[in-house]
């Protein structure tokens, strides 16, 4: 961006050049010739960062520095907002911060969860499919340990995918149902009921926040 250094107008090089087509410019425009015109280069300068709610940005006038150089300025007013704005504001970011919870919450929950079972601490997964998948097989484990001769074709033994170590390397095992009944009531439903209540009080907290510092801490 150019500037005219007498009305303080600012014109893009294009513009510039179409004003003076009977001019042959080289293709880089310096100082030196711009001076011949009543122009020089505009240096921009990087807007500020600012809260959008509490102040307003808006460009000042180019100032030319000792360095001979003109430079972009910006200038930022403070915004005075009435109680009825700031509480409806304030109502506006708890809402927002509950739906980010809630998803976060969602994602620890699906994420999966460590389990010590078979003297071995091990990962589950637990995203919607494996969700549906315990609770399934937690009731066919029930049904089995009836023990009723007319539920025979259900199976004793269950195979599940657990993952060990840092890399979380597949490891099939082989539990009871008692085994796969403690692995989900104590581990897979407890793991949800720990997320679920850790964003249950962190959207308590949000509720009792009286500044958006106080939204964005928690």
């Amino acid at each position: 961006m150019l500037i005219n250094t007498q009305t303080l107008k600012q014109i893009s090089e294009y513009d510039f050049k179409q004003q003076h087509s009977n001019v042959s410019f080289p293709s880089e425009l310096t100082y030196e010739i711009l001076e011949a015109f009543g122009y020089a280069i505009l240096n921009n300068i990087p807007q500020p960062e600012y809260d959008s709610w509490t102040q307003e940005l808006s460009e000042g006038t180019p100032e030319l520095k000792d360095d001979g150089k003109w430079y972009q300025t910006w200038i930022l007013k403070s915004i005075v907002h009435t109680p009825e704005e700031e509480e409806e504001r304030l109502n506006q970011l708890k809402r927002i911060k509950k739906t980010q919870i809630d998803q976060e919450t969602s994602n620890a929950i699906l994420y999966g969860f460590n389990y010590n079972i078979q003297e071995k601490d091990r990962f589950f997964s637990y995203d919607s499919f494996d969700q549906q998948n315990f609770a399934d097989t937690a009731n066919a484990a029930i049904l089995s340990q009836l023990q009723s001769s007319q539920l025979s074709s259900i199976p004793s033994h269950i195979i599940w995918n657990s993952y060990v170590g840092e890399e979380k390397t597949l490891e099939r095992i082989t539990l009871t149902a008692a085994e796969f009944l403690d692995l989900y009531t104590s581990g897979a439903l407890v793991h949800k009921a720990a997320q679920m209540e850790k964003g249950g009080q962190r959207k308590a907290q949000v509720e009792a926040a009286q500044t958006k510092e106080e939204i964005d801490a928690i």
